[in-house]
């Protein structure tokens, strides 16, 4: 199913009173950001492999549409019969993702020329007005809580609510710390393959 900002409305409105809707829904994707951000808890495999040559001292990432990279979190080599190899050791390596082709830096020249896939976390752009299936389905209380958060502190507004807000800060903090530890406990070198969604 397809989700959008809007659907996290009917949740939020009520403890909002004369928030308009597009308020609402900046306050709905800054949430969703802020959660991916700080938690990496949305991973996957990127679907496009990179090639790297022994001359090459950066390669350009593809990220799937409407998304910013978070971090990356493995290099895996992937040899001409398909087969997953060593993972790159990360000293080796930095990234940069701000730009808007975000690149992987290598700090050490390859010592061959290889094929490899990417394992990455990602945030939603903030342009895009999309949500991810597993954001509204898994983490809709969480994200609604981040939102009224936000709303609720706004203090030169009708809405204004001190202690509520500090309320939904708690609960939204314990949620994002909640989802990073278990991403901590991902061993990146045990994982099965995925293309997309999470873990």
């Amino acid at each position: 199913m397809s989700y959008t900002l809007e659907n996290f409305y009917k949740y939020i409105a009520p403890d909002v009173n004369e928030c308009p809707m597009p308020v609402v829904e900046d306050a709905v994707r800054d949430a969703i950001i802020t959660f991916c951000q700080r938690s990496s808890y949305w991973r996957l495999w990127l679907e496009d492999q990179i090639s790297v040559s022994q001359d090459d001292e950066s390669v350009e990432l593809e990220l799937p549409k409407n998304t910013r990279l978070v971090d990356v979190l493995g290099i895996q080599k992937v040899h001409s019969d398909g087969a997953y190899g060593d993972y790159l050791d990360k000293g080796s390596y930095v990234y940069a993702g701000f730009e808007s082709t975000p690149q992987i830096l290598f700090n050490v020249p390859a010592d061959e020329d290889f094929d490899a896939r990417v394992r990455v976390a990602l945030r939603p752009d903030i342009d895009t007005d999309t949500v991810q299936d597993w954001v509204y389905e898994d983490f809709r209380d969480v994200i609604c809580h981040g939102a009224k958060y936000r709303l609720l502190s706004m203090r030169s507004k009708a809405w204004y609510a001190q202690a509520e807000s500090e309320f939904y800060r708690r609960h939204f903090k314990d949620a994002i710390n909640r989802a990073a530890a278990l991403v901590a406990l991902e061993s990146v070198n045990t994982l099965a393959p995925k293309q997309t969604g999470y873990i």
